[in-house]
């Protein structure tokens, strides 16, 4: 006789029927403890499926609000990276555009930091949550799918025993449908579950990735500011050195020093450092008693060297200063009224016109003038009188011959930057222009530049050599 036994669960009842003739077997009681289970597994990832969704879909939400945050700040790195970029290639000297970009750039970044923190930051800590949760679930669901085969497997065997249980096989077959009926669905949902937590975590890795990206450009953004703040860039010399060993060739400047001589290189940790950006007005520190002893400074093996780093020439035109120490490395210096009213300092600035295109180079008006008249000074031959408007400066009495000779001179020296500057890649003529409106002496750019061609024309080759100091 048959005995209908009803086991309540929250998937569904089961329910089978036993033979009261026969006795149960181990067998077929472990069996229904396993298929019992299966129940508890389904019925158990219901809720943990949902809770995991719940999960998701707040980090969906959240990786969609952090997109729409980052997309203007994405968009304002690949600007700043792009004007960076070609402002290293034109090796810039701008010192406006390049505090526009550190300025623009580090408003931006008072944008980045709130971000990463509002959004990266709490995404990680979400991440990682879910992923605890998340691994929870699929050790349970790996667990699930393991006993389902073994449940499987002794399914199978019992079915061939079914003979000799007391489980009635056609009630089995029966509850056993409606439990696959649940299983199925349930493989449906997990598989419905995975693809959409998939789909949330291709949404949350496209994310990272343009965030990724964007703080990459950032990296290079702040590597390329650091390039173009020091500048290093400006201490380019292939153009001198593609004419190492060739006294003559089409484009080829007119160096004062050759190719590859040392001297070009001699100062090369003042230019480095006067590479920076931020660097406009290098000082030439000079000891009184070398003035005094009619030596000269560096400022002329510098000058002579910058003409093969082209690209810092138009940086040095007007900007070397000078600073005269009582004694060597002491900030013990002499001062601007002393120097400038010493005719010793008139004669030293002088003594360096034997290079004309140096005066160009010199940042002191007084200095600049010292350069070209600092002789007659001296010796008295001009005379002035005190500036009403600037007590401290003097109107300067120029007529005859004594007009004529300074004249004379500085046509040599904006002569001779254009020589200095030729093939060079920079042009000259407003800082040329610029001197000849200082002094105003009737000359023209235009007169300076057919004297100029001449010379060109002509192949004229210019040297200098620098006299060893002797060892005492």
């Amino acid at each position: 006789m048959l005995i209908e036994k009803i086991i309540p669960h929250p998937l569904k009842p089961i329910v089978l029927r036993y033979d009261d003739e026969k006795l149960e077997q181990e067998f077929e009681i472990d069996l229904l403890k396993e298929y019992i289970k299966l129940h508890d597994y389904i019925i158990r990832f219901y809720p943990e499926r949902e809770n995991l969704l719940n999960i998701f879909n707040e980090l969906d939400q959240h990786v969609s609000l952090a997109k729409s945050a980052f997309e203007p700040i994405a968009e304002a790195i690949e600007a700043y990276h792009s004007r960076a970029k070609q402002l290293v290639a034109e090796r810039t000297t701008s010192k406006m555009a390049t505090n526009k970009l550190i300025a623009d750039r580090d408003k931006l970044f008072e944008k980045i930091t709130p971000f990463h923190e509002n959004h990266i930051d709490k995404l990680g800590n979400e991440m990682a949550h879910y992923g605890t949760v998340r691994e929870e679930y699929v050790m349970g669901y790996d667990a699930f799918h393991d006993d389902y085969m073994s449940f499987y497997k002794n399914r199978d065997i019992m079915i061939d025993k079914m003979e000799d249980l007391s489980l009635d096989k056609e009630s089995f077959k029966k509850d056993y449908h409606l439990y696959s009926r649940h299983h199925s669905r349930d493989n449906i949902d997990g598989d419905d579950h995975t693809q959409t937590c998939n789909d949330i975590m291709d949404r949350y890795n496209d994310l990272m990735g343009i965030v990724g990206e964007s703080y990459a450009l950032w990296k290079e953004l702040s590597t390329m500011t650091d390039t173009i703040l020091l500048g290093e860039y400006l201490l380019d010399t292939s153009l001198s050195d593609s004419f190492k060993d060739i006294l003559d060739a089409p484009g080829r400047p007119k160096y004062f020093l050759l190719p590859g001589d040392k001297v070009i290189y001699k100062n090369m940790d003042f230019l480095k450092k006067y590479c920076n950006l931020m660097t406009h007005t290098p000082n030439i520190h000079v000891l009184v008693a070398a003035v005094e002893a009619e030596e000269q400074s560096s400022f002329q093996e510098i000058v002579l060297a910058l003409q093969h780093f082209p690209l810092l020439i138009e940086k040095s035109l007007f900007a070397f200063e000078f600073i005269f120490e009582e004694i060597a490395g002491s900030t013990l210096i002499l001062q601007e009224d002393d120097w400038k009213s010493s005719e010793t300092f008139m004669k030293w600035f002088h003594k360096m016109s034997v290079l004309p295109f140096l005066l160009f180079f010199i940042h002191d008006r007084d200095a600049r003038n010292y350069f070209i008249m600092g002789d007659l000074l001296a010796e008295g031959k001009i005379t002035g009188e005190v500036d009403e408007n600037n007590p401290k400066r003097r109107k300067l009495m120029l007529e005859g011959e004594i007009l004529e000779e300074i004249a004379n001179r500085i046509f040599f020296a904006c002569e001779g930057l254009l020589i200095y500057c030729h093939n060079t890649g920079f042009d000259p003529q407003p800082y040329i222009e610029g001197v000849i409106a200082e002094f105003d002496f009737g000359l023209t750019y235009e007169m300076i530049l057919e004297e100029y061609q001449k010379k060109i024309d002509a192949n004229y080759h210019f040297r200098v050599f620098i006299e060893k100091k002797k060892e005492e």
